[in-house]
């Protein structure tokens, strides 16, 4: 294939995919973007968008947090058991 200056035409056609992919899926949406927003309609929009969140209750939160260190404690045993399994193998194999 012949070369198209500081890149080839092969790192070319690789990247051309998602260059397309990009333009269809952005693209039609752009029309929602306006180009300048106004600051105070902005603030007004961002409080109208929090209002609608429904935020966890205090009993979900802790749950939740309790339930992200439990999986942390697990995964935490399972590579310091792995870790080990591989020092082993590695120490045997290397003697």
């Amino acid at each position: 294939m012949r070369s198209m200056g500081w890149v080839s035409s092969r790192a070319f056609l690789a990247l051309m995919p998602s260059f397309s992919a990009t333009l269809l899926l952005c693209y039609p949406f752009s029309c929602f973007v306006p180009m300048s927003i106004n600051p105070a309609r902005f603030l007004r929009q961002v409080k109208q968008e929090v209002s609608k969140v429904v935020w966890p209750t205090r009993q979900e939160t802790i749950s939740a947090v309790v339930m992200v260190f439990v999986m942390v404690a697990v995964m935490a045993v399972f590579f310091l058991l792995v870790d080990q399994v591989i020092a082993w193998g590695v120490s045997e194999v290397l003697g």
